[in-house]
């Protein structure tokens, strides 16, 4: 919503300064479209670097690494106590 006011009030922006000042449309125009563009594609760009789709057999071997070494720990602890007792 809030995205689709900016748009919209952009959008207006670049009516008042065309009728305004006619030799600078071009300008406007390529102003206008960076902005749309970087609404738009950027988004998507973001997320497709954000989370990679070749990337999830990594993350699933990185989580039973995790998950093993926490055990690991966890059992060294749990001897460290019970020779303390």
């Amino acid at each position: 919503m809030v995205a689709m006011t900016a748009f919209i009030g952009i959008l207006i922006a670049c009516i008042i300064v065309i009728k305004n000042n006619p030799q600078e449309t071009a300008v406007v125009v390529g102003a206008f479209g960076s902005i749309l563009i970087t609404v738009v594609a950027l988004p998507k760009i973001i997320a497709e670097n954000l989370f990679p789709k070749h990337d999830n057999d990594k993350s699933i071997e990185l989580i039973k690494e995790v998950f093993s070494g926490d055990i690991g720990i966890r059992k060294h602890h749990q001897d460290g106590v019970r020779n303390r007792e």
